[in-house]
């Protein structure tokens, strides 16, 4: 029976989504915590909702940013290649984990996700183990609009985004922000391409991986399933709504002041996540 008792997770879910669109944080990075720390639902039924809620959410952006003609196909096809297996396997690996297992995984990644926010612009140069300069590297100074990498660099991107495709399916969070990221300290392309291109992958892979995880409520958690309803017949919308206007502020944004509030955010909520409640 359908319920109004989420109702209020309709402008939450305007607000992550707009946030979303507009940097490089999957709206699931905020959804999963808030459902598990706030809601309570069972990790397997959070991480299934914040999932599906993202799918919708990067959709509407996807489709804003293909008409803005900002994405990187090349890269992005090569990526989605990689990503949806590993997301798949991680999906499994979370139906056979302890729920509380994932929940600290899922801390882990927020205070990572939290840490890389905040040196993002940032490369440390060391030697024999010290920090001899940092170079900032302001945002609005980019202006190519392909996401070029080497050899060596490509192959290390293709590790870490497994890996963090492999924490998507576990957790939900992790994906975009570690790849979104990487091409930030590795390239030169604009932050528009830069966060086109990510949505793209996120977008398909999440839409596969939420497949996963709902096919599993379907099968093992009838009750979980229809909770996860009652809250998608808000979260939907509202990052509908989201996802169409944040793609309209990435470059109207302090994406440095937005990213470090986020960050804040991430790290408490990640701590939080380690408590057994």
């Amino acid at each position: 029976m359908i319920t109004f008792e989420y109702f209020f997770m309709l402008p939450i879910a305007f607000i992550i989504a707009t946030i979303a669109m507009s940097t490089l944080v999957g709206g699931a990075t905020f959804f999963a915590p808030i459902f598990i720390l706030i809601l309570k639902l069972e990790p397997s039924v959070a991480i299934a909702v914040a999932l599906i809620t993202q799918t919708f959410g990067f959709g509407t952006g996807l489709i804003r940013y293909i008409r803005q003609k900002g994405i990187d196909y090349a890269m992005g096809f090569s990526l989605v290649l990689i990503t949806i297996p590993y997301s798949i396997i991680g999906s499994y690996l979370s139906t056979i984990l302890n729920p509380y297992f994932i929940r600290i995984l899922l801390g882990f990644m927020l205070i990572y996700i939290g840490h890389n926010l905040l040196i993002k612009d940032t490369i440390t140069v060391k030697k024999k183990g010290k920090i001899i300069r940092k170079f900032e590297l302001p945002l609005n100074s980019r202006n190519n609009k392909r996401i070029q990498l080497t050899p060596e660099q490509m192959q290390k991107s293709i590790f870490r985004t497994s890996m963090s495709s492999l924490f998507l399916g576990m957790t939900s969070a992790g994906l975009g922000e570690v790849l979104g990221f990487d091409w930030i300290k590795k390239t030169n392309a604009n932050l528009k391409t830069i966060v086109a291109t990510t949505v793209f992958v996120i977008a398909i892979t999440t839409f596969v991986t939420s497949i996963s995880h709902f096919y599993n409520l379907f099968t093992t958690n009838i009750e979980g399933l229809k909770q996860s309803i009652n809250i998608l017949i808000f979260t939907i919308p509202g990052v509908i709504a989201g996802g169409f206007f944040g793609t309209s502020l990435i470059d109207k944004i302090n994406q440095n002041m937005l990213l470090k509030t986020i960050s804040i955010f991430l790290i408490i909520a990640g701590a939080i996540c380690f408590l057994p409640i």
